[in-house]
């Protein structure tokens, strides 16, 4: 008998939470080479730009969650097929 395929929740991999840093870094790359130029470094564009992230996952989350609760209730209430957790179509 073959091993059954176990979900790993950490194989699942959030590829803005993993480039967070690399913007953070980015933004100190950029500050830093505008400072040894003697040039004016505009913060406000920084956070506007991270905002503007932070806002898109946020609204992510609510248009998600808004397709799958009635998915969900759909396919609880009416669903034609019952697959368990072991099965391969899982």
């Amino acid at each position: 008998m073959a091993p059954q395929p176990v979900y790993d929740p950490k194989m699942s991999i959030n590829p803005i939470g993993v480039a967070v840093p690399f913007f953070l870094l980015l933004i100190g790359i950029e500050y830093w080479i505008l400072r040894r130029q003697q040039k004016d470094y505009r913060i406000n564009d920084a956070v506007t730009d991270m905002s503007c992230g932070l806002g898109d996952q946020i609204v992510a989350i609510f248009v998600k969650t808004l397709v799958l609760l009635p998915y969900s209730f759909l396919e609880t209430s009416y669903g034609y097929f019952d697959f368990p957790v072991t099965s391969a179509w899982t």
